[in-house]
């Protein structure tokens, strides 16, 4: 038994020719299953054509069998046979009709032919135009679709080129992007190592002595004294030592332009700076 080996294209070609199971059957010696398996394999994914095509191809048997085998009426009763040949009562011409037609008669039927013959002639010359028209809309579509396939062409190069630019854009996009984060991150740790740098010592003692390399500035720390008296953070602390709170915080108040690493030799009273500074709470 032959190997179905058939393609769509043929598949396709035998069906415009009307030709159904019964013609693969034959030429590839082989079995209906195997058709039908062959067409689903060809359609793995269009199970819906693969079932069209079959029952197409079964169709077009059973056209091909109607045509192979036409009805035969049936003879009726009446025909006799006579040497062979049949005959039937109606077809027994009498004497009357085998007699000439009048020339009036010929005249009603050839004023009757001309007319016919007339409208045919107006009917065929109506059905000319509107084929003429058809035929004309036909070229217009044809030169548009060659207008149109010309423009799509012009297009998809267009469309390629354009994303291929894209394309080319998006990954400079990525570039920056990344080129970016790394600047921000260089940027980030580059502030903090000047702010870093950029800090001074202020060293508070419990005497009530303040150090610092640079000069500083402690207005305002009479009036903010007044106020911290009033806090209950600062009831365990002697005034001296309130005072010297007081000062510090003025003076890294007053010095936007400076960074201050306060160092403090008495816990309690940095813990109290840090609460004050941080909470705002004057």
């Amino acid at each position: 038994m032959a190997k179905v080996s058939f393609r769509a294209k043929e598949l396709n070609l035998a069906l415009k020719e009307g030709k159904g199971l019964k013609y693969f059957l034959e030429k590839y010696d082989c079995s209906e299953e195997q058709v039908r398996d062959r067409i689903c394999t060809l359609y793995s994914k269009n199970p819906k054509a693969a079932n069209k095509i079959l029952a197409d191809l079964k169709a077009n048997d059973k056209r091909n069998r109607n045509k192979e085998c036409p009805q035969i009426k049936e003879i009726p009763e009446k025909e006799v046979e006579k040497n062979g040949e049949s005959f039937n009562n109606n077809d027994i011409v009498s004497e009357p009709q085998l007699q000439e037609e009048s020339l009036d008669e010929l005249k009603i039927k050839e004023k009757a032919l001309s007319d016919d013959v007339i409208k045919s002639e107006i009917a065929h010359k109506d059905l000319c135009q509107k084929r003429y028209e058809k035929l004309k809309l036909l070229r217009d579509i044809m030169a548009r679709t060659g207008e149109l396939k010309a423009e799509l062409k012009t297009l998809d190069g267009k469309f390629k080129k354009t994303a291929q630019e894209a394309n080319k854009i998006g990954e400079e996009m990525n570039k920056v992007a990344t080129a970016r984060r790394e600047k921000c991150v260089e940027l980030e740790k580059t502030r903090k190592e000047i702010e870093e740098r950029s800090k001074v010592a202020l060293y508070v003692y419990s005497s009530g002595d303040i150090e610092c390399e640079i000069e500083t500035n402690d207005d305002g720390s009479e009036e903010l004294y007044d106020s911290l008296l009033k806090l209950e953070v600062c009831q365990e602390f002697r005034l001296k030592e309130i005072r010297t709170l007081a000062k510090v915080i003025c003076i890294a108040k007053n010095s936007q332009d400076v960074v201050f690493e306060v160092v403090f030799d008495n816990n309690d009273l940095a813990a109290a700076y840090e609460l004050v500074v941080a909470e705002q709470i004057i």
